[in-house]
């Protein structure tokens, strides 16, 4: 098989590609974002895509709805840091044939890779690919607010007014054009963002708490934690117990 791996986060991407090394499942490739993928998919044939969905400048289900449209033979498997009925539903509106929740278990992996092998060897025919289509001009206005957002991640001033001020546009204008693309504000967007990479650093490195507030651009300890357990129902210090 020939498999892509694409995740933002260094450490994990370089997680996932180990376990799969270790299963020796095939060829395996990888992207920092949804943007490298739609690159590769148009110059290579890949058998499975493992998509992150929180990615900049094209996310996992952009990505997924452009495999879909464009008729691509791939199969994909998405992952996420939490579990999101809302995105399992759009994972599944657009074939997506697996669903994993962060941190990937290797046992979890393999399964899902021997799912979509099966499904693979009973596909009689690949389908030609369609002509790619011209990613929409709202698209890429959502894709330049989404890089802004990763540039300023740490900028505890990161809000809809910096955005607007660096596209020169009016805030209330890419406020509503993001809404419409993505069903949320640029707030919960950011909000999203922010809890997830808190989480990623939470488990998966031994930054003090205080540490990870600050490099996700909040300066009081005490009001990340609040946001963290509103989000995820618990707060920090269960969550590194938890890792």
């Amino acid at each position: 098989m020939k498999i892509l791996v694409a995740d933002d986060e260094f450490f994990i991407r370089k997680r996932i590609i180990k376990i799969l090394n270790e299963l020796e499942v095939g060829a395996v490739s990888e992207a920092e974002n949804g943007k490298e993928v739609i690159y590769l998919l148009e110059n290579n044939d890949y058998d499975l895509l493992i998509l992150d969905i929180m990615m900049p400048i094209v996310n996992g289900f952009e990505v997924c709805e452009y495999v879909y449209n464009n008729k691509y033979q791939a199969k994909i498997i998405i992952i996420s840091g939490y579990n999101e009925f809302e995105y399992a539903r759009t994972a599944l509106r657009y074939g997506v044939s697996d669903y994993l929740l962060k941190p990937i278990k290797q046992e979890d992996l393999k399964n899902c890779i021997d799912k979509c092998r099966k499904e693979l060897l009973e596909t009689k025919s690949y389908t030609p690919k369609a002509k790619p289509n011209t990613i929409p001009s709202d698209m890429l206005l959502c894709n330049k607010i989404i890089n802004l957002v990763n540039a300023n991640l740490t900028n505890p001033k990161l809000n809809v007014a910096l955005i607007a001020n660096n596209l020169n546009m009016h805030q209330n204008y890419i406020g509503s054009v993001f809404k419409k693309i993505h069903n949320k504000s640029i707030i919960q967007y950011i909000t999203e963002l922010r809890m997830e990479k808190a989480k990623e650093l939470l488990t998966y490195s031994d930054m003090k708490i205080s540490e990870v507030a600050e490099r996700i651009g909040y300066t009081d300890i005490f009001y990340f934690s609040k946001k963290y357990k509103a989000y995820f129902g618990y707060s920090p210090t269960n969550e590194r117990l938890k890792a």
